[in-house]
């Protein structure tokens, strides 16, 4: 197990002296210039370090928004829930007290046609005993 970690760093560091001595025989623009790439691509992965950070952070933020907005989801709900249920107290009671005011409408209305019935007859007597007394008044006289 210590034998193949040991050949492998062998083997990274003839890699790395591959890639040096290959580097050596460039001419000086050229090793400038690999300098300037190498310093480019520390930039750039920096930068990608940066951008990886950013957006794990904006990924945590974006669960607990997440999160927020099915609570407040819930909530909703559960308002929504109570308050359909106090509505519908309140509409049963409204009912009832429509169900009442009929009732007693009808019973009023019975009431009345029953009155005006009774003030007809009453009418009726009136006039029948009118004319009699009428008729009596002017038989005696």
């Amino acid at each position: 197990m210590c034998t193949s970690g040991l050949e492998d760093e062998v083997e990274r560091l003839r890699q790395e002296k591959d890639r040096l001595l290959d580097r050596l025989q460039l001419p000086e623009a050229e090793r400038c210039s690999l300098s300037m790439e190498h310093q480019s691509l520390d930039e750039l992965r920096r930068r990608l370090r940066q951008s990886e950070e950013q957006n794990d952070e904006l990924k945590a933020e974006n669960g607990e928004l997440r999160q927020e907005l099915r609570d407040s989801e819930l909530a909703m709900h559960e308002l929504h829930d109570q308050f359909q249920a106090e509505e519908g107290v309140e509409l049963r009671e409204l009912q009832r007290e429509l169900d009442n005011a009929a009732r007693d409408c009808r019973l009023l209305h019975f009431k009345v046609l029953s009155t005006m019935s009774y003030a007809r007859q009453f009418v009726c007597s009136v006039s029948k005993a009118r004319a009699w007394v009428m008729d009596c008044y002017y038989y005696y006289y």
